[in-house]
């Protein structure tokens, strides 16, 4: 997703959107109360997230933020552009380096 020839993650609002620390914990306790999946609001839940848990929610905080005029969901999927994933992942890196991508299920 470019503005101006530039991807968004150049914009001031996605580093406080997307990667704020608080924001994100705001995110976390919302998914946390909404979700029905027993396995994802026990790993939402933990003290100690890991950086899988928090990859996801900037990852959904950023659909949500660009997609906020459409319904996002099963059937209904958005791509997230390589740099903002980039981004996300310098973040909150995975230990051993190897990720895995969006998977349809």
């Amino acid at each position: 997703m470019c503005m101006n020839n530039e991807c968004i993650t150049k914009n001031a609002l996605f580093s406080k959107i997307i990667l704020d620390e608080d924001i994100l914990k705001i995110t976390r306790q919302y998914m946390i109360s909404k979700t029905k999946k027993k396995t994802k609001k026990i790993s939402l839940q933990s003290a100690t997230m890991e950086n899988k848990a928090w990859r996801y929610i900037c990852y959904k905080q950023f659909t949500l933020w660009v997609n906020s005029w459409m319904p996002i969901g099963r059937g209904n999927r958005v791509v997230i552009p390589a740099c903002v994933v980039k981004k996300i992942r310098e973040r909150y890196p995975e230990e051993n380096g190897l990720y895995i991508g969006f998977q349809n299920q």
